[in-house]
């Protein structure tokens, strides 16, 4: 699927930038809140003592 990029508007190119480092960085955020967690539970779940 190619990136889509709106139209030669005013600030289509930029919105789509723009768009795209935000969703990027709420991904990386999001990831880092909950890795902890996760991790935790998976080591919990293994049977493994640690």
């Amino acid at each position: 699927m190619p990136l889509v990029i709106p139209g030669p508007d005013r600030f289509g190119d930029v919105a789509a930038a723009v768009a795209l480092v935000v969703t990027t960085a709420l991904l990386a955020v999001g990831a880092a809140a909950v890795f902890p967690f996760e991790m935790n539970t998976v080591v919990s779940l293994s049977g493994v003592i640690a």
